[in-house]
């Protein structure tokens, strides 16, 4: 009888695929992960559905699509339909999260179905008396370059918790574990930021970096300090190759443990960063490459081939309904045209030759609403607004409910800096026009709104940490 295989899904969050070594940068800042791309699938064109991680986490565990599953907003939301970790604890595995990220936690809901919910904090047990000098060290550790950042723990501490709790299944299980090391601030230690810096730019850079985080106005480089962009993007590369440093033990200790039970591993990040291009920084705002393509890696020892790279499109949203029938379980049912004739992305021999449309929204949090009200110098215009995309046969369209229409050749023009509308359209681009206007016209007019469920309430601390992260 063949025994059914762990589930582990690595996410890392905000991490651009264009950065990662596997995908072609020229800097050597992913090794370890390169390594893992040789022993599996690597997705060239994965998408995600949404620019952040409330949506595209989702649209992960449950298969659906924003407009569908309606956990668009930053208050928790009663997911439609069941969800991942549901039911595979209803087939007897046993389901675990491990989150130093506040937007993955319980108050979310977002993690409906898991058994055990492992929220990490770098600050100890809540209400320690000791809690605010640990805050406090943590942050002077910072400034100084002695850490990467304050707000949440790293690889080491995240994947050690998870290394802990799953020495203690014998069952077949489900780990999710989400990893914030390539999320903003990106203040990387400094023996890692002066590798690619003289020391004493690389001393002054993390420091006005810093009081931009501290004084809310992230957001105004790109107004304000262009000069400190190129830096910045370096930073977020020191910040990537030291998780990818740190994750290596975790990575070594999952393979591993193979010899006992086999392990399908999925490695992705939630969406992409803005690091400055078209205006904006972060991941809200747009619907461009930058926040859409994700990394996607899958290894599966002995039932899928290793080291091969898959071109088609897939989406986030095709992992769930692949992975089911793959480990012997029925996927739920998924009505609508959208749904129909998806990608397998474990069956890499279907992938050839075909190309599938991937679909994304952007819908303002309310997030948007509390920093217009504190005053921050955000981009109202650009994040106010709603948006949808269609990327399909070479081509992205996007419409905004400001009126704006944008369509991009992106083979032609990866970086989407040249919007063929409203030029003069020739008949190909009046055709390309018409196809991406029937594809979009499949979307339902408006997102549903789905009951809060559970307690909206967020604690000092959580605050705190989500000030830091920017969302608040």
């Amino acid at each position: 009888m063949r025994i059914q295989p762990d589930v582990v899904l690595l996410c890392l969050d905000s991490a651009r695929p264009d950065r990662f070594s596997c995908y072609g940068y020229p800097r050597g800042t992913t090794p370890n992960m390169d390594r893992l791309a040789r022993e599996s699938l690597l997705f060239a064109q994965a998408i995600s559905p949404a620019t952040w991680t409330i949506p595209s986490h989702a649209s992960l565990f449950t298969g659906l699509y924003p407009f569908d599953h309606g956990a668009t907003d930053d208050r928790p939301r009663a997911l439609s339909g069941p969800t991942l970790p549901e039911l595979l604890g209803q087939a007897g595995y046993a389901t675990i999260a491990v989150s130093p990220n506040p937007w993955l936690s319980r108050r979310t809901g977002l993690l409906r179905g898991f058994e055990q919910v492992l929220e990490i904090s770098p600050f100890g047990e809540r209400r320690s008396l000791r809690r605010g000098l640990r805050r406090r060290m943590a942050e002077l550790g910072t400034v100084l370059g002695l850490k990467s950042q304050w707000l949440y723990c790293d690889a080491k501490q995240v994947s050690g918790a998870a290394i802990k709790v799953m020495r203690e299944i014998e069952q077949p299980c489900l780990l999710y574990v989400n990893f914030m090391d390539t999320h903003a601030p990106y203040l990387p230690p400094l023996r890692s930021a002066a590798s690619s810096l003289p020391v004493l730019d690389a001393v002054l850079s993390r420091w006005r970096i810093y009081r931009m985080i501290r004084q809310g106005s992230y957001d105004v480089l790109n107004q304000e300090h262009p000069e400190l962009l190129p830096k910045l993007s370096r930073f977020y590369d020191s910040t990537l190759a030291a998780f990818d440093s740190d994750v290596a033990p975790f990575l070594d200790w999952l393979l591993a443990r193979e010899r006992t039970r086999p392990t399908l591993l999925i490695l992705f990040s939630d969406h992409g960063e803005g690091l400055g291009e078209h205006g904006l920084m972060s991941h809200l705002g747009s619907l461009y490459d930058e926040m859409l393509r994700v990394a996607l890696m899958i290894r599966w020892s002995g039932d899928l081939p290793a080291g091969v790279q898959v071109s088609a499109q897939v989406q986030l949203t095709d992992v769930m309904p692949s992975l089911l029938p793959a480990i012997g379980l029925k996927a739920p049912e998924r009505a609508g045209p959208l749904y129909q004739e998806r990608p397998n992305v474990l069956h890499p021999e279907s992938l050839v030759s075909r190309d599938w449309p991937a679909y994304a929204e952007y819908t303002m949090p309310s997030i948007v609403g509390r920093w217009k009200t504190e005053g921050k110098r955000y981009h109202y215009a650009l994040l106010e607004r709603s948006l949808r995309a269609v990327r399909y046969a070479g081509h992205k369209y996007i419409v905004g409910s400001d009126g704006s229409r944008e369509l991009y050749d992106l083979a032609a023009d990866p970086a989407e800096q040249r919007n063929l509308l409203p030029a003069a359209q020739g008949p190909a681009i009046a055709d390309t026009v018409r196809r991406m206007e029937a594809a979009l016209a499949l979307l339902p007019t408006e997102t549903p709104e789905y009951a809060a469920t559970g307690s909206e309430d967020i604690d000092a601390e959580t605050a705190e940490q989500l000030r830091g992260l920017g969302y608040l």
